[in-house]
């Protein structure tokens, strides 16, 4: 993680975050593909807490574009 630059840090930030919320759905009786689809499916809706919407927006992150803009 040294190595990285601090938004690259962000982002693998974000990504932890739904990973352990993945572990989180499966904990509660989700099989990985549910929890994932539902996290997926939740995002795209705009229906996620915000601060999972804020992550799942930042993990999708490209480089070379501002998250959130396509």
């Amino acid at each position: 993680m040294q190595a990285l630059n601090d938004q690259q840090k962000q982002i693998a930030g974000a990504r932890m975050m739904l990973v352990q919320e993945v572990v989180r759905l499966q904990q509660a009786g989700m099989t990985r593909i549910a929890a994932v689809t539902f996290i997926v499916d939740e995002s795209k809706a705009g229906t996620l807490p915000e601060a999972l919407q804020r992550a799942a927006t930042l993990a999708n992150a490209k480089k070379g574009r501002t998250p959130g803009k396509g």
